[in-house]
């Protein structure tokens, strides 16, 4: 049964059908109660299957593609403030590399060209500032700190804002 049968369906079996069993004088309360009981169950019932099966075809889709895990910890390589430097405007480039991909795209918008390039640059400048804002907080160094907290401001000035 397609979707717009089962939505039409919980229509029908709606509250007009559950006044009207209720309000039948001839049956005794137990049974009008007992008819209401069922009608609940199969209306529970259809709608869980209109669920599963909208839900299925939305998951039947093809999926984005996977991003990797980083293989090392985010602060791996970081000894001082050019070894910090290099990693956060690595990470930038790489944004930039996505964001350009994003905006050269001919034709028409799909999930691969438009949004797995959207996430993908803003994993990479999250990461960025996620390092910024742990070394800026915790580092025992006043230097790297400070550096720290310069290029999260930088970095904060290319992320992309959630409305």
């Amino acid at each position: 049964m397609n979707a717009p049968a089962l939505v039409w369906l919980l229509a029908w079996l709606g509250d007009s059908d559950t006044q009207r069993i209720r309000g039948t004088e001839e049956a005794p309360l137990k049974e009008q109660n007992r008819n209401c009981d069922i009608l609940y169950a199969m209306q529970a019932m259809l709608t869980f299957a209109v669920l599963v099966s909208l839900t299925g075809t939305a998951l039947a889709q093809s999926p984005p593609a996977a991003v990797a895990p980083e293989p090392t910890p985010f602060y791996a390589g970081v000894s001082d403030t050019a070894s910090m430097r290099a990693i956060v405007e690595q990470r930038a480039a790489r944004a930039d590399g996505h964001l350009k991909a994003l905006l050269d795209v001919q034709g028409a918008r799909t999930v691969e060209n438009t949004l797995v390039p959207y996430d993908r640059m803003g994993l990479e400048l999250e990461g960025a500032l996620r390092m910024t804002r742990i070394v800026a907080r915790l580092h025992p160094d006043e230097s790297m700190r400070m550096a720290a907290e310069e290029l999260g401001q930088g970095l904060q000035r290319k992320a992309p804002r959630s409305s």
